[in-house]
């Protein structure tokens, strides 16, 4: 799977769909090859085809989907200011796994694209409470979050 998220993220789009259809050899309707998929076509700014795969991924296992599908939905919604539809596909993947830093980064770089900074703060804190001082520090939007007056003005407090 990582291996084909690099190669899709970095444009190598004939190595990618090689390591896709070697994949669907084995297992068609594998978790993997529409994540592959779905960053393909985001890369090549195919986001129809992209939300399309990463629907895939989260339809597959319903009571334990993929979480990189709804976050990768998320970053897609970002982009196309559907910002609704990308805080719902944020917070189901912050609700299955609320340490991991993907849902937590994409959730504060939304609300701060939107300065809810309510929003911004508490997300923040609740993350900074699970993973501990370390890990949420080395999310880089946390730097432009930290940086904005209205979080310096509630630190202050």
């Amino acid at each position: 799977l990582r291996l084909g998220e690099i190669l899709a993220n970095t444009k190598r789009f004939e190595e990618a769909w090689k390591l896709v259809g070697m994949i669907a050899k084995y297992r068609a309707e594998a978790t993997p090859m529409h994540i592959i998929r779905g960053r393909i076509y985001f890369n090549a700014g195919k986001w129809r085809e992209a939300e399309a795969e990463y629907r895939r991924t989260v339809e597959l296992h319903p009571t334990e989907p993929e979480v990189r599908g709804f976050v990768y939905l998320g970053e897609l919604y970002t982009l196309q200011k559907r910002y609704d539809e990308a805080e719902e596909a944020f917070l189901e993947a912050h609700k299955y796994i609320p340490y991991l830093e993907m849902p937590f980064s994409g959730l504060l770089n939304l609300y701060v694209i939107q300065e809810r900074w309510d929003d911004a703060n508490r997300i923040y804190w609740e993350h900074l409470s699970k993973s501990g001082k370390r890990r949420a520090a080395k999310v880089p939007v946390i730097k432009k979050f930290l940086d904005s007056p209205r979080f310096k003005r509630e630190w202050k407090k």
